[in-house]
């Protein structure tokens, strides 16, 4: 027979079972059914949990011209192209006017930047919760100006603790040239402090923030840097021993293609393309260990192409053309289905990411969620 704590425990099993494929909305409302229900739904392994049955969502971020500001909308389901996004109020993140970098997602998660603002934050889209970020400041003569920010945002697999890069670059307004050494700090979020190292870099490359996809994969955050040439090489920080190391891209791009990096099924991989061609062809490359290549597809002629924003899905990618249309282009059929004009903005940049029940207003305890 079944004894009263086998029942009991089944039952909770059942009821976590049940509770973990709701809507985030009615969980919220289930937290004031009682006590029990209050501390699973607040438990870290019921969101993450939850958030794994939740739809991938898509978020666009671009500049509005009508209103003269960044804007961050959400598709409300995954039936794109056939409704708009609906835009989120960004004055509630102390970043009114400028919120003109957004990293992520991690656990449902961003990272917010406001350049002229000089704020930073993370933002749980799904709750509209908000955690302002201390920022450093960096002891620099009046005439070095800032120049230059390439952040990062991802998880130190060995201790579940949230980190940010920042890699900010300076000009000597003396000498009218880039300042030299560039200023690295990483960001902790369970200890809410900054560390500051230096990491020399060569002042011939320039590192590229990514296409606006996630490109961090299992505790390595990846930025794709270049030459005048475009010779590309792969930058990588390891969360874990916050260490950089620079590995090789493919040697069989040609030097006159241009790049972006993207994630694609839990690998990194780059997206070359030409847009100044009037034939333009797109090769995707998806490395297979670090510093080795496999080139999976060259896809038929793209017309009106700008520049390739990263994947939905292993056989769609999304292109900004040069008609601030937002397309995506299914690379095995050839098929394309346009999501909408966006203004001629050249930043717009999208981003795919699950709801989550993540809470950033109960302290660093909050944050141990394990792997997104």
């Amino acid at each position: 027979m079944t004894s009263n704590n086998d029942y009991n425990l089944l039952s909770k099993d059942v009821m976590t079972e049940i509770l973990s494929r709701l809507p985030l909305k009615s969980l919220f409302r289930f937290r004031c059914v009682c006590n029990d229900w209050y501390t699973l739904i607040k438990a870290s392994y019921f969101i993450a949990k939850n958030q794994q049955k939740n739809n991938i969502r898509l978020l666009v971020h671009h500049y509005d011209y009508k209103i003269l500001r960044y804007c961050v909308g959400i598709f409300p389901d995954e039936t794109l192209g056939k409704t708009s996004p609906v835009y989120f109020n960004l004055d509630e993140l102390g970043i009114q006017n400028y919120p003109d970098c957004l990293i992520g997602p991690i656990n449902g998660i961003y990272c917010v930047y406001g350049r002229y603002e000089d704020h930073m934050c993370l933002w749980n889209p799904a709750t509209n919760e908000f955690r302002h970020i201390p920022l450093p400041r960096p002891d620099l003569p009046s005439y070095i100006a800032d120049f230059n920010n390439i952040f990062g945002f991802g998880l130190d697999v060995m201790t579940n603790h949230y980190k940010v890069i920042w890699i900010r670059q300076f000009w000597d307004d003396d000498i009218d040239c880039p300042y030299d050494p560039e200023t690295i700090s990483v960001y902790n979020l369970c200890t809410n402090s900054w560390r500051l190292f230096d990491y020399y870099f060569d002042t011939m490359r320039s590192i590229r923030n990514s296409s606006g996809n996630d490109t961090y994969i299992n505790g390595v955050y990846y930025w794709l840097t270049d030459s005048s040439y475009n010779d590309f090489r792969i930058l990588a920080f390891d969360l874990n021993n916050e260490n950089f190391r620079e590995l090789p891209a493919p040697s069989d791009i040609p030097k006159t293609q241009f790049g972006e990096l993207a994630s694609y099924s839990d690998s990194i991989a780059i997206i070359i393309y030409h847009p100044t061609e009037i034939e333009n062809y797109i090769d995707i490359w998806v490395m297979k260990g670090e510093g080795f290549w496999t080139k999976i597809i060259t896809t038929g002629l793209i017309l009106d192409i700008l520049a390739p924003l990263g994947f939905w899905n292993d056989d769609h990618l999304f292109i900004r053309t040069r008609s601030a249309h937002l397309i995506l282009y299914n690379i095995n059929t050839l098929e394309s289905r346009d999501l909408g004009n966006y203004g001629g903005d050249s930043a717009l940049l999208v981003h795919k990411f699950r709801e989550s029940l993540f809470s950033l207003k109960e302290g660093d305890n909050s944050f141990s969620m394990g792997q997104p």
